[in-house]
């Protein structure tokens, strides 16, 4: 009997242990399987509570917005709906519905943390919610609680879910157009019936798709492939026809958005911030090489530390699902592919968060790995085979509990706004790297100094003030840092910290000038003591 991309491998059900047995080895199986099966379901829903729950947990508590996020909500604030298409002011990039549903947002409902972290919020939860009926239909039962335990554990999945940039939405898309398109293209009859709901759905996603997450397209590209070669096989003529209509309204959309907006916010600051996530094509060799680091880091962003053994498990999930129909592992095979493409392209970097949309093709891969794994158990230890792979998500784990006893993660800048603002004087100035914070929680108008000024003109500017520095304590890598190079001038400027106060994330710092006699004449020479001498 063959069995089509969304049916289920007769391991996937719940069947009870047969008295006579087949041998030895089916016996041993029959321990393991059917008791995790029956297992699963009740797990699955533990799973998905969980995961919801924590990113309600992380929502409500409003944890004080960061710069990054704080970058795309000045664009959110002060520019309009058409302003938002073309390129960004701090340079941003962002699919236009994502930015518009936050515009609307912020004009009916206001600026509040937990407003306009909605939208990222509901993504990353449906995104887990989704993930169970995507993993039955492509990779059966039990293989659905590894991706649910991969999913729900996720570390980055949770933060990510957790702020004002689309990013949980991206792993979200990915989950649907996946979804639909292994609806669509299912042989069992079971699930073909859904076929002309997919089929509309398949060509909304399409036209609206990359507009809400641009790393979409690489999903609905990978849906084609599969849906031209199930098209060939098949012969059928409304296969054909859905196809077509499915390119029309892709290729218009992607188009569109292009000329719109795509080509404007590709700038060349972004290019060089996210240098590492492209491809180097200059040879085959680099082109290899880049491409398995970046492979590797896209495993360990979806699943803390798991990028090598995740690499290992996912090409064996893609010959798992090759043996029962073509469309499934092509799909996730093409979308990852096309994602790769791109990044040699230089049209999209794949590095870091912005990995995140790819997080589900790998635990769909690896969980059809491990799924088929624990199937051909043939050791009377299986359960303790069993235990281990569960313990897979336990890094990220370790990283989530203590994120949602707390209900914070990020830097703390309300906090340090507010000790700065109780304890100011009327002359004080202020110098800070990240203005942007500032400005979404206390207004548009910034006076004091960011990074971009130079340290000497600082100390120079600020003789007869104090001077607050609010900024990360890491913010300086190395010592050639902003904060490190300011620091310095300071200190053979004759001036010294007088309070320092530390926040979760922050650091807030007092400086002062000190009196000549302190500093020293001949240290200085001729210079002023607001001065900053060559390093």
């Amino acid at each position: 009997m063959t069995t089509g991309v969304g049916s289920v491998s007769p391991a996937s059900s719940c069947p009870a242990v047969a008295k006579g047995g087949a041998g030895r080895i089916t016996a041993r199986r029959n321990m393991i399987v059917p008791g995790l099966c029956c297992a699963a379901p009740w797990v699955c829903i533990g799973l998905v509570v969980f995961a919801v729950a924590c990113r309600l947990r992380l929502l409500l508590a409003a944890q004080s917005y960061w710069y990054d996020e704080a970058y795309l909500l000045i664009n959110v604030k002060q520019e309009g709906l058409v302003e938002l298409l073309a390129m960004m002011l701090r340079p941003q990039a962002a699919p236009p519905v994502y930015v518009w549903i936050l515009r609307a947002l912020y004009q009916i409902l206001g600026m509040s943390e937990c407003v306009m972290r909605l939208p990222a919020a509901i993504g990353g939860a449906l995104s887990v919610i989704l993930a169970l009926p995507l993993s039955e239909r492509l990779v059966g039962k039990p293989g659905s609680l590894w991706v649910l335990a991969l999913s729900a554990a996720s570390f980055h999945g949770l933060t990510l879910s957790n702020e004002v940039k689309p990013y949980a939405i991206d792993a979200l898309l990915t989950e649907t157009i996946l979804f639909a398109g292994i609806t669509y293209l299912a042989q069992d009859e079971s699930v073909r019936r859904w076929g002309n709901s997919a089929l509309a759905g398949l060509v909304c996603l399409g036209a609206v798709g990359a507009w809400v997450s641009y790393p979409a397209a690489y999903a609905l590209a990978g849906v084609g492939v599969a849906w031209v070669v199930e098209a060939v096989r098949r012969r059928q003529r409304a296969v054909w026809l859905g196809l077509a209509l499915y390119g029309c309204a892709v290729l218009l959309s992607w188009t569109s958005l292009w000329y719109l907006a795509a080509r404007h916010q590709r700038t060349p600051e972004l290019t060089t911030y996210w240098q590492r996530g492209f491809i180097n094509i200059s040879s085959a060799w680099s082109a290899l090489a880049t491409s398995m680091t970046i492979l590797r880091k896209i495993g360990d962003y979806a699943s803390t530390g798991l990028g090598i053994p995740l690499l290992l498990l996912v090409p064996v999930g893609w010959a798992v699902l090759a043996r029962r129909g073509v469309a499934a592992p092509l799909m996730l095979v093409a979308t990852l592919l096309f994602a790769l493409l791109g990044s040699g392209l230089m049209l999209y970097p794949l590095d870091d968060r912005l990995t995140f949309f790819a997080a589900p093709l790998f635990w769909l891969s690896a969980a059809a790995a491990i799924a088929a794994i624990v199937e051909r158990l043939v050791s009377p230890w299986g359960w303790l085979l069993v235990a281990g792979l569960l313990l897979l998500p336990a890094a990220d784990l370790v990283r989530v509990v203590p994120v949602i006893w707390r209900g914070s993660y990020g830097p703390e800048f309300r906090e340090a706004y507010q000790y700065f603002h109780t304890h100011r004087q009327r002359n004080d100035l202020v110098w800070q790297p990240f203005p942007e914070v500032y400005e979404i929680y206390h207004g548009l108008r910034w006076e004091g100094f960011n990074a971009s000024v130079a340290p000497d003109q600082v100390v120079k500017e600020s003789c007869g003030h104090r001077l607050w520095l609010i900024t990360p304590p890491d913010h300086a890598t190395s010592s050639f840092g902003p904060l490190a190079r300011l620091q310095l001038c300071l200190m053979k400027a004759g001036w010294a910290v007088q309070t320092e106060r530390r926040f979760r994330g922050l650091l807030v710092l007092l400086y002062e000038e000190r009196g000549p006699a302190e500093v020293g004449i001949s240290q200085f020479g001729n210079r002023s003591s607001c001065s900053c001498l060559d390093s």
